[in-house]
């Protein structure tokens, strides 16, 4: 008999004489399980040092995969241990050699309910660092590449938030050889999990850190407006959110696309003018060329929002920031945009200035709406006719 065979056959006995000393009905409930199959390990780890080539999490496993320590999670049984105990029958099939990205997501996934649910408390080991283990183990990832998996990004990201520990999103994406795109979505996966836990407040507080992560140029988290909007939207009319919406206002110039988008964001959440004014300023500098390359869509939108900044500033009082506003919405727009004509802006005095613009503005939401709606109706039957 080879040496490592007679070990082999050596550890077997000596198990069943543990498990003599023991005396538990077997099956065992996934935490006696546990903690029987890791004292099998040590043991078959111990007996097997002499041996050239030591036994691997898998080479262990590979005896404990029959009954009585089969770790199949067929049928309803083996949803229920997964609803127990999710990161212990992780490492179950880590040790039989079973593991994938897929069930590591869905391990974790059950976990964070369970947090969310108060089934379970998070201990000081974290049960992430648990899943990164066995996967590292039975070489379905390395340290750096673990949150860049698609079956386990969010989990992993979701994961780290209801254990409290967020921060170490950041250590993840610091490592990882990924674009910075992809590093923006992952964290917006840890902004809308924070959220969902701590409420707008909390999540707030983590965009704002993420922002200055990468460098600190002018629109270079773009990849966050989308989630920089839902924040505006959802803090702007509880007085209580001031500060919370002053600080996402103010950051606009990070994480908005654009020039028009920052001007729109502290128009429309601010009420800031000077942004706006300052865009307005350098569209009317540009040439013919910079004006013609233009599509309706973006004329009709930049009225828009000129109209309303516009009314804005007339509501400040700030007359001449509003004559100025209007003059250039006359000269660039009319004419280009359906429902503005030049002979309707022409103000002749402070009252009524308003009043103008306000009916300018109508016109161009009314036509707006009009041409999205026969906008839909093309697709549609573009659809039908490729069909």
């Amino acid at each position: 008999m080879q040496p490592s065979a007679l070990n082999r056959l050596r550890s077997t006995l000596s198990f069943f004489k543990l498990h003599n000393v023991l005396h538990p009905q077997l099956p065992l409930t996934p935490l006696e399980r546990n903690r029987l199959l890791g004292l099998v390990k040590d043991s078959f780890r111990q007996q097997l040092n002499s041996v050239p080539t030591p036994p691997t999490d898998s080479h262990v496993g590979s005896l404990l995969v029959t009954l009585p320590f089969s770790t199949s999670l067929d049928g309803s049984k083996g949803l229920e241990r997964i609803h127990e105990d999710p990161i212990g029958v992780f490492e179950q099939q880590v040790l039989t050699g079973r593991a994938t990205l897929g069930l590591a997501g869905l391990c974790l996934n059950k976990y964070v309910e369970g947090i969310k649910a108060e089934r379970w408390r998070v201990g000081e080991e974290s049960a992430l660092g648990r899943v990164l283990e066995g996967l590292q183990k039975s070489g379905l990832v390395t340290k750096i590449n673990a949150i860049t998996n698609s079956p386990i990004t969010r989990p992993i990201v979701e994961t780290l938030v209801a254990e409290g520990r967020e921060t170490k999103i950041m250590d993840l994406l610091s490592t990882a050889k990924i674009s910075d795109k992809e590093k923006f979505e992952i964290l917006q996966f840890g902004i809308v999990a924070m959220e969902a836990k701590a409420g707008v407040g909390k999540a707030v507080e983590m965009f704002e850190r993420s922002l200055c992560t990468f460098g600190n140029k002018k629109y270079q988290y773009g990849e966050f407006q989308p989630v920089g909007l839902q924040l505006c939207r959802k803090v702007k009319d509880d007085e209580s959110n001031k500060q919370l919406l002053e600080k996402l206002v103010s950051s606009a110039e990070l994480w908005a696309k654009s020039p028009f988008m920052e001007a729109a964001i502290h128009l429309r959440f601010g009420r800031r003018t000077d942004t706006a004014i300052n865009y307005f300023l350098s569209l009317d500098k540009d040439g013919s060329e910079y004006w013609g390359s233009k599509n309706e869509k973006w004329y009709h939108k930049t009225a828009k929002m000129g109209l309303e900044l516009g009314m804005v500033c007339i509501e400040g009082e700030n007359w001449e920031h509003a004559a100025t506003i209007t003059d250039i919405i006359r000269r660039r727009f009319c004419g280009r945009v359906a429902g503005l004509f030049a002979h309707e802006l022409g103000v002749r005095d402070d009252g009524t200035a308003r009043d103008v613009l306000q009916k300018a503005l109508e016109k161009v939401r009314m036509r707006g709406e009009l041409l999205s709606k026969e906008r839909s109706v093309g697709d549609m039957l573009n659809r039908w006719a490729a069909a």
